[in-house]
C-alpha cells in the first residue's frame, strides 16, 4: 500500500516536471524566447505609436521592459504605462507577457507660449487644437465639445509640458462653454489668458461677458472681444467663403466678389444685402484686406464703423502675418485691430531627419533640402524680398524654430553681370533683408549674421540664363555658439 502510494507521488512529480519543461521550453528556449520577444515589442510599440505616444522607446529583456524618451507633458511615461497595462501587454507575474518595467522616460521642455485652441465653425463643427496637460484632460474636453457641438469634433490637441499653475482644465472648460454662446468664433487659452472672440447676437451676453467670467481661478485673466454682426463680415473656414452683413450697392458687391475670385479658388457663399450705411471710404479696408486674409487657414474680418473698425481674426503662416501688417499701415479711414495667431508651415521636405541624435548635420541638412526646392525672390536689382517667396520663407523658419542653440549664417548670392563691387553690396543687403525678416518674427539679432558673397562662390556657369538664375540665391549655414 505505501508503495503504490510512492509510486504516485513520482508520477506526479514527473508530469509536474514535464510540464515545468516544457513550459521552460516554450517561453525560455533560445529560439523561442527570441522569437517571442520580438512579437511583444512590435505589439508594445504598436500600442504607443496608436495611442499617441509615438515618442516613447521601449526595449524588452525577456519579460522585462525599459520604457524611455522624451515625454512632452508632465506625467513623464505614467500614461504610457498606463496604456500597456490596459492592453493587457503589461502585468503582473502571472499576467501579461511583461510582467515588470522600468520607467526612464523624462520630462519634455515646457512650451512657451502655451496655447490651447478651441474653435467654433459656421457649420456648427469644433475644432479644438494647441496643447493641454496629459490624454486625460484632451478626452475629457473633446467629450464636452461633443456634448455641446451641433456638428462634429476635431481633436488635434497634443500633451505638451508647460502649463500655468492653477486649474488649468477648468478654465479650459469654461472657456469651451463660451462657445455656446457664439455664432461663430474661438477661445484661446495663452498661457494664465482666456480669450474669447467671434460673433454674438446676443446683447445681453456680449454686455455680461465684459463684465467677466465669475468664479474663474485666480491665476487666469480673460480677454473677450465678442462682437455682433456689425456691417460686414467675412469668414473663411474649411476652404469657403461666406459674406455676410451689407453693402452699398451692387457695384461694391462685384468689386468685393472680383477681389476674391483673383485669389480663392474655393466656394463663395455671398449672403450680403444692398442698403447705403453712410460710409464711403469703407471699401478700402476691405481691399487692403483681403488679398493676405484668403491665405488664412481660418478666420473671419469684420466692419464694424461703431466698434474695432476692421477686425481680422484666426490663424494664419507667419508670411501672411507679416504682408497683412504691411498691407494695412495705408489703411486709415478706419482703425484696424489683428488677432492672428501664427501657425507652423509643412514642412515635407525634411519629415525623415532626425534632430535629435545630430542636430547640428540635421540643421543643415534642413535649410539645404528646403532651398533646393524653394527660392527667396528679390526685386530685380533690388534687396526687396518678392511676396512669392512667403512660403519659402515659412518653411525656412520652422527649420529656425527646430535648431534653436545655434548661430544662422546667411549667405547672399549674385551672378557675375554687372560691376562686382555692386553685387557683393547687393548681396549683402539681400542677405540682411532676410536676416530682418527672421528677427522681426522673433528670432534674436545676435542668431543670425548676414553675408555678401556676390559672383565670388558661383554653383554653375554665367554663360546661360539658367546658370545664372541659380547662381542668385540665399544659403544658410549652421555654426554652433548661439
Amino acid at each position: 500500500m505505501f508503495g503504490r502510494f510512492v509510486d504516485w507521488i513520482l508520477a506526479v512529480i514527473a508530469l509536474i516536471g514535464i510540464v515545468v519543461t516544457g513550459f521552460w521550453a516554450v517561453y525560455h528556449g533560445n529560439q523561442n524566447a527570441v522569437s517571442l520577444e520580438q512579437t511583444v515589442q512590435q505589439r508594445a510599440e504598436a500600442v504607443l505609436r496608436e495611442g499617441g505616444y509615438g515618442w516613447a522607446d521601449i526595449r524588452l529583456d525577456g519579460q522585462h521592459a525599459t520604457l524611455s524618451g522624451q515625454s512632452p507633458g508632465d506625467g513623464a511615461g505614467d500614461g504610457a504605462i498606463e496604456l500597456l497595462a490596459s492592453s493587457g501587454l503589461l502585468g503582473g507575474t502571472w499576467k501579461g507577457p511583461i510582467t515588470s518595467l522600468t520607467d526612464e522616460v523624462i520630462a519634455g521642455a515646457p512650451i512657451s507660449p502655451y496655447i490651447w485652441v478651441a474653435e467654433k465653425m459656421r457649420s456648427g463643427e469644433i475644432i479644438l487644437s494647441g496643447y493641454a496637460p496629459d490624454r486625460t484632460i484632451i478626452e475629457t474636453l473633446e467629450i464636452d465639445a461633443e456634448a455641446m457641438a451641433p456638428g462634429e469634433v476635431e481633436n488635434r490637441v497634443k500633451v505638451g509640458n508647460g502649463q500655468p499653475p492653477g486649474d488649468w482644465l477648468m478654465v479650459a472648460h469654461r472657456g469651451l462653454l463660451q462657445l455656446d454662446h457664439l455664432e461663430y468664433g474661438r477661445v484661446e487659452l495663452i498661457d494664465r489668458v482666456l480669450k474669447i472672440e467671434g460673433l454674438s447676437m446676443s446683447p445681453a451676453y456680449r454686455s455680461s461677458l465684459r463684465k467677466g467670467l465669475s468664479g474663474l481661478d485666480e491665476n487666469f485673466v480673460v480677454e473677450s472681444n465678442v462682437r455682433g454682426a456689425g456691417l460686414w463680415s467675412a469668414s473663411l473656414e474649411d476652404g469657403k467663403v461666406t459674406l455676410d452683413g451689407v453693402v452699398t450697392n451692387e457695384a461694391e458687391r462685384r468689386e468685393i466678389l472680383d477681389a476674391i475670385s483673383e485669389r480663392f479658388t474655393g466656394p463663395v457663399v455671398d449672403q450680403t444685402g444692398i442698403r447705403d450705411h453712410g460710409h464711403a471710404e469703407w471699401l478700402s479696408g476691405v481691399q487692403a484686406i483681403l488679398p493676405q486674409f484668403l491665405s488664412f487657414r481660418s478666420g473671419f474680418m469684420t466692419f464694424d464703423p461703431e466698434g474695432d473698425g476692421y477686425r481680422v481674426a484666426g490663424e494664419a503662416a507667419g508670411s501672411t502675418v507679416a504682408f497683412l501688417r504691411e498691407d494695412v499701415v495705408g489703411v486709415t479711414a478706419f482703425p484696424v485691430e489683428l488677432d492672428v495667431v501664427t501657425v507652423e508651415a509643412d514642412i515635407a521636405e525634411i519629415a525623415g531627419l532626425d534632430f535629435e541624435t545630430d542636430k547640428l548635420a540635421s540643421c543643415q541638412t534642413a535649410f539645404q533640402t528646403v532651398l533646393q526646392t524653394n527660392r527667396i525672390n528679390f526685386e530685380s536689382g533690388k534687396d526687396n524680398i518678392d511676396r512669392s517667396s512667403g512660403a519659402t520663407l515659412d518653411k525656412l523658419m520652422g527649420v529656425i524654430q527646430r535648431c534653436d542653440g545655434f548661430i544662422f549664417e546667411i549667405g547672399g548670392h549674385t551672378d557675375a553681370v554687372g560691376d562686382r563691387g555692386f553685387n557683393i553690396s547687393l548681396s549683402r543687403s539681400r542677405a540682411q533683408a532676410v536676416a530682418d525678416y527672421m528677427i522681426a518674427r522673433g528670432i534674436a539679432a545676435e542668431q543670425v549674421d548676414a553675408i555678401g558673397f556676390g559672383p565670388d562662390v558661383p554653383i554653375a556657369g554665367n554663360d546661360t540664363r539658367e546658370g545664372r538664375a541659380a547662381n542668385r540665391r540665399i544659403e544658410f549655414k549652421v555654426v554652433e555658439g548661439g
